[in-house]
């Protein structure tokens, strides 16, 4: 597929028009399966993302590193108007893509293209957990005893709830089901600033590594058990009250060169 300068701003200019080829393999892709059977909603929308942020991803010219490359972020800037007038229009949109994905397309194309390529709302749900995983390993166990600077960055730009001392702790004990998660290990409530932010990727790390070890009551009877959630119920909750989280996350990674080296395109085999 051609990637020269010249044949990727004339899709910029032609892509509200409907007129580059390239395109229309993308579009019957999201039309054809909004009504298929067995995926969510939010399975197809992240593959019709997913495949049209691959289409402007392949004219980026082999090798290129110019930060302010013009015509990679003209045109990640207009394949986020497709998704936004097109693919997304009129129906519910997750906030790591309202306010994470969407606006780093906008304005950052080149510079965030492979936090772009791999967002963690594109990764299938049942692997987000490894993307987190891997990320909070190499914070904990690699930066934060070889770069301090880095260690700091990363956790000074996580996006959690805090608009008051202690919010994520309450929103947290007000699931029933986090509840319990988060009562299997201690987390200081007095924390503030970059220490508490790790206190919100290490909850998040073990809610993912052992979360099932509470979706059983074991205190009832054998023949009363049931399964309250299962592995692919707890990211999801955990969404629910910390949508930026990941997203953050993912993003400080990138900005301190810390994710490449995590080989996260291979999450998206299933």
């Amino acid at each position: 597929m051609p990637s020269s300068s010249g044949d990727a701003g004339s899709t910029a200019g032609t892509a509200s028009s409907g007129g580059d080829a390239r395109l229309r393999p993308f579009r019957r892709s999201w039309q054809g399966t909004r009504g298929e059977r067995g995926r969510s909603r939010e399975e197809l929308h992240c593959t019709a993302i997913r495949e049209g942020i691959s289409i402007v991803h392949s004219f980026v010219p082999a090798g290129s590193v110019n930060p302010n490359n013009v015509c990679i972020n003209k045109n990640m800037a207009m394949m986020a108007r497709v998704l936004r007038n097109c693919v997304l229009a009129g129906r519910p949109v997750v906030e790591e893509v309202e306010n994470g994905l969407l606006p780093m397309m906008e304005t950052e194309g080149h510079r965030m293209l492979y936090v772009i390529v791999n967002h963690c709302s594109l990764v299938p749900i049942h692997n987000r957990h490894e993307l987190h995983v891997r990320m909070y390993h190499r914070l904990d166990d690699i930066l934060q005893y070889t770069n301090s600077a880095a260690y700091d960055a990363i956790l000074g730009q996580v996006i959690y709830p805090n608009a008051f001392p202690g919010e994520w702790h309450t929103l947290v004990r007000s699931n029933t089901y986090l509840a319990s998660i988060y009562g299997g290990s201690k987390y200081n409530t007095n924390l503030r600033g970059k220490k508490e932010a790790k206190l919100v990727v290490r909850f998040m790390r073990n809610g993912l590594m052992h979360g099932l070890q509470h979706a059983v009551d074991r205190k009832l009877k054998p023949r009363l058990r049931t399964e309250l959630f299962d592995r692919i119920e707890i990211p999801r909750m955990k969404y629910s009250i910390m949508p930026l989280a990941l997203h953050s996350f993912q993003r400080a990674m990138h900005d301190q060169a810390q994710l490449e080296c995590l080989a996260i395109q291979y999450l998206f085999v299933s």
